[in-house]
C-alpha cells in the first residue's frame, strides 16, 4: 500500500503470497523426502535471493508484486521441510519445534533490524532493502553450501 496500491490489490497479493506458501511448502516436503536437504537450501536461497534482486526492477504495479508474490510466496515456504530434515539430524526431534521458532524469531527480528538501519541510513527506498536481504540470502546460500564440505 505504501507505493500507491489500494487495500484490495493488497490484499490480493498477501492472498498470491499464501498460495505460492502453501503450494512451495508441499512441494518441498515431496523433495525433501527424495534429495539432500542442503542442496535443497542452497537451491532456495538462491532462488530466493534472484527473486529479491529482481524485484526492484518491476514497477510495483498489482501485476508486477503478484508475479513476485507468487514467485517468493512459493520459496519463501520451500525452506521449512528441507530445514526441518536437517535439524532432525542434529537436535532431538521433541526440540525441533522450539529451534524452528527461534529461527523464525531470528528472521524477523533480522528483518526489522535490517529495515531500521536502511532507513536510518536515510536509504529508505524499497529497491536498497530488497537488494541488501537479496545479497543476504545469497550469502546463506554460499554459507550452507560452505558447511557441507
Amino acid at each position: 500500500m505504501g507505493n500507491g496500491l489500494g487495500l484490495p490489490a493488497s490484499a490480493d497479493v498477501l492472498a498470491i503470497v499464501a498460495l505460492g506458501g502453501v503450494i512451495g511448502s508441499t512441494a518441498s516436503g515431496l523433495l525433501a523426502d527424495r534429495y539432500p536437504a542442503r542442496m535443497l537450501l542452497v537451491s532456495y536461497f538462491a532462488a530466493r535471493a534472484i527473486a529479491l534482486l529482481w524485484l526492484p526492477f518491476t514497477d510495483l504495479s498489482f501485476l508486477g508484486l503478484a508475479k513476485f508474490g507468487a514467485v517468493y510466496g512459493l520459496d519463501a515456504a520451500l525452506t521449512f521441510p528441507a530445514l526441518v530434515k536437517l535439524l532432525s539430524r542434529n537436535f532431538d526431534r521433541h526440540i525441533i519445534g522450539t529451534v524452528m521458532s527461534w529461527m523464525m524469531v531470528a528472521h524477523v527480528a533480522g528483518a526489522a533490524i535490517t529495515s531500521a538501519l536502511v532507513g536510518f541510513i536515510g536509504l529508505a527506498g524499497y529497491a536498497v532493502s530488497f537488494t541488501l536481504v537479496g545479497f543476504m540470502c545469497l550469502l546463506a546460500a554460499g554459507l550452507v553450501r560452505i558447511s557441507e564440505e
